[in-house]
């Protein structure tokens, strides 16, 4: 709670005196320890202390590894923190590796359906950031699938992941498939009066109309 809002340096006191308590009382809970260090090294990111972050997030992954009773989702969660702040440190090759693992440990594996969605977003976004675009997209197009599938159709997380969608298929040329996202989402603000927050979708037709001016199609760029 303190981390979303933006107290950062008084989340990374409560998440270090938990793990200190855990640590002083029941150090054979490698799940509780691993939660801990995840979300100490998640706070670090969020000041934008990528290194030190990777440090507490490999502490975790390792931690998943060596011990039997850890939750898979644990290891799943640390790779893909780690994943996240090699890409903040430029690590792209690196970060490329935990997504895969992350991937493959989520659908290889018995965890609900929302949280692979979870999983395929974070990882189809740094798939984009490290320049591997289908992959990417095929990830982003996962995550979207489960959630309108399974969530209602003005769910924050739906919402927001059409509109993430469009926005990477804009930037990577596929202005069809951006369109009809964009379409479909502004037909549901219009029936429902429930927008994202922030409302993107301005964002996405702007990016929509400069791609298709670029290939001179101006009807389109009109009709966006």
């Amino acid at each position: 709670a303190l981390r979303r809002n933006g107290r950062i340096e008084d989340a990374l006191a409560a998440h270090r005196r938990s793990l200190e308590i855990r640590q002083a009382l029941s150090p054979e809970r490698a799940d509780d320890i691993a939660e801990c260090l995840n979300n100490i090294g998640a706070a670090e990111f969020h000041r934008g202390n990528g290194f030190q972050a990777l440090q507490y997030f490999r502490q975790a992954v390792e931690l998943a590894r060596n011990s039997p009773t850890v939750r898979r989702l644990h290891l799943s969660t640390g790779l893909m923190n780690m994943g996240m702040a090699c890409m903040q440190l430029g690590r792209m090759n690196d970060a490329v590796a935990c997504f895969d693992e992350v991937m493959n440990l989520r659908m290889s594996s018995d965890a609900d359906e929302l949280d692979l969605a979870q999983a395929a977003a974070v990882a189809g976004s740094g798939l984009l950031h490290t320049g591997e675009s289908v992959r990417g997209l095929r990830m982003l197009r996962k995550s979207y699938e489960i959630r309108t599938r399974l969530l209602p159709p003005t769910h924050e997380r739906v919402l927001a992941t059409r509109e993430n969608l469009a926005q990477a298929l804009a930037t990577h040329g596929e202005l069809a498939e951006a369109e009809s996202l964009l379409n479909e989402e502004t037909a549901i603000v219009t029936r429902t009066g429930v927008a994202s927050v922030p409302d993107g979708r301005g964002k996405i037709a702007d990016m929509l109309i400069t791609r298709y001016r670029k290939l001179g199609d101006e009807d389109s760029a009109r009709r966006v």
